[in-house]
């Protein structure tokens, strides 16, 4: 169980339809600079120059996920795809939102915005719906954020809760650092039961409401 550590490699389609979903149409994401320029690396552990133990990075197109972050995730690779893959286990979501802040990062690079970082990963409704962000980190973590949000959307069957759970109590059980948007931090964890079952779950309509906040942000990261 687990991810294999392993040297980089390019996106699976798994992985390229994660990209699609958030940037369509976007320059910086053709099919050539997907294929060419962005690649996936599994690494023991990333620590940051600061000491800080991080889930992911990237550099130059070259992503690099921690194995020790993503203990839940199953063994990901070049072959995976959304039909042999279990898409909404939580684990495998985590390794996802992972994915797709640091490609947001190749975003931010490729069309020079937000190049200022600082450790300020959350942000709230009128950050989100102005742009207003104070660094790369808000602006990726927004874009991670409604991942989750359009992946459950899109694929979840149309009576399935859509499941924003993050708390350490629940790790085995942890979509992704969803929480970041206060607006989600504030909805209350259920203590558990069959349906919805434990952790932080929320109807398709309020899972629709939440993603609507982040249409300026789509709009930015389609258009260039």
């Amino acid at each position: 169980m687990g991810l294999t550590i392993h040297g980089p490699r390019r996106l699976s389609q798994l992985e390229k339809d994660v990209v699609l979903m958030v940037f369509d149409g976007s320059s910086s994401f053709t099919s050539q600079k997907i294929r060419d320029a962005i690649r996936v690396q599994i690494v023991p552990e990333i620590v940051y120059a600061n000491g800080e133990i991080g889930e992911g990075s990237q550099a130059n197109g070259l992503i690099k996920i921690s194995k020790s972050q993503h203990l839940f995730t199953d063994d990901l690779d070049h072959s995976n795809t959304r039909h042999n893959t279990d898409i909404f286990k939580p684990g495998n979501m985590y390794y996802l939102n992972t994915l797709l802040h640091e490609v947001t990062h190749w975003w931010q690079k490729d069309q020079d915005r937000y190049t200022n970082r600082v450790p300020t990963y959350t942000f709230d409704y009128n950050e989100l719906c102005s742009l207003d962000f104070n660094c790369k980190e808000q602006h990726a973590s927004a874009a991670a954020t409604w991942f989750n949000l359009g992946w459950q959307l899109e694929y979840r069957d149309g009576d399935e809760h859509v499941d924003l759970t993050h708390a350490p109590r629940f790790k085995d059980e942890h979509v992704g650092k969803v929480d970041r948007y206060s607006e989600i931090g504030e909805i209350p964890t259920q203590s558990g039961s069959n349906n919805p079952p434990a952790g932080r779950h929320v109807t398709r309509a309020k899972a629709r409401e939440l993603s609507d906040d982040f249409n300026a942000l789509l709009n930015e990261l389609r258009t260039n």
